[in-house]
């Protein structure tokens, strides 16, 4: 279901930073990495770990090498065996009067001058389609029918060699049309008549193909982007907020897992979420959202044992 840019992203913002953000580099120590590790070795699977020592090895590989940091703390540190338990994956996401917060904060604080108009929109677009990363990078004006208020997904962003490119999306079911509110609708014909004043008035300096989401110079946005906005887009909720009203700083593929819980909490049926989410099939939607499947059926027997004891009354 993830890409790798999006599960390495997942596994900093849970893991990593939380624990380490904090801390100047120099002063990170090779039994802080232990102990992270060894704790998280008996939370989480070995691939988790394993990816957790991997994005460490390479941030203090490049400060070593850059003479950032006098000594790697990594030489000194070790990967415990894999064991054979596998602890159940958990999934971060917002519930859902915490995304109508969140949603709020990036209608309200963004404002409307660019380029901060197009993030909060960004924002306010990515919770309610749930798209992946590069499927909203590489939206286009002619794929947002105004009229009926839909998005057709046709292709996606990828980094290939180190390039952002376009390219067929993931899969044949990928493919989809998806329906959006009307509000969002407006606000996309608001986006879009204030990129054209733009484009104008740049003239010669304006690159791209109509892209919804851009750079100041009209090409795509980059696939950083958008990770980048969400954490700020929650930072800018919690500031000055005590910690009991702030925000959980979920990682970027956590908004689509909640697009798609909090649509089956709604009790729309798999079919209808599978084909949102853009799966291939509705089995890899049963797969992932077990839990919130499971919370549903108990949900429909508590309502058939009410219907039932009224009946029986």
């Amino acid at each position: 279901e993830n890409t790798s840019f999006d599960r390495l992203e997942s596994v900093y913002y849970t893991h990593i930073k939380p624990t380490l953000g904090g801390f100047q580099l120099g002063n990170i120590k090779a039994v802080d990495i232990q102990t992270l590790l060894n704790q998280k070795s008996t939370e989480y699977s070995y691939t988790i770990v394993k990816m957790i020592r991997q994005i460490l090895s390479e941030v203090f590989q490049h400060a070593y090498t850059e003479g950032d940091i006098l000594k790697n703390p990594m030489a000194n540190v070790i990967m415990a065996k894999r064991s054979k338990f596998k602890p159940e994956r958990k999934m971060l996401i917002l519930e859902d009067a915490e995304v109508k917060r969140l949603e709020e904060a990036a209608r309200e604080k963004y404002g409307t001058g660019r380029p901060l108009f197009v993030h909060g929109n960004l924002i306010v677009f990515m919770l309610h389609t749930g798209l992946r990363c590069g499927e909203l990078l590489a939206l286009e004006w002619s794929d947002i029918d105004f009229e009926n208020s839909t998005v057709s997904v046709t292709k996606a962003a990828a980094v290939v060699d180190g390039k952002q490119v376009c390219k067929a999306p993931k899969t044949k079911n990928s493919r989809r049309e998806v329906s959006i509110p009307r509000f969002l609708t407006d606000r996309l014909h608001s986006m879009m008549v204030e990129q054209t004043k733009t484009k104008e008035s740049l003239g010669a300096y304006w690159k791209g193909n109509n892209w919804l989401f851009t750079q100041s110079d009209g090409s795509m946005m980059s696939y950083s982007t958008p990770y980048a906005t969400f954490q700020d887009a929650i930072d800018r909720y919690n500031a000055n907020k005590e910690p009991s009203d702030q925000l959980p700083h979920i990682p970027f593929h956590g908004r689509r897992h909640t697009s798609a819980t909090l649509l089956i909490a709604a009790h729309q049926d798999v079919r209808t979420v599978s084909n949102r989410l853009g799966h291939a099939q509705a089995s890899t939607t049963m797969n992932i959202y077990a839990h919130a499947l499971k919370e549903n059926d108990r949900t429909a027997s508590n309502a058939l044992e009410n219907m039932l004891c009224k009946t029986g009354a």
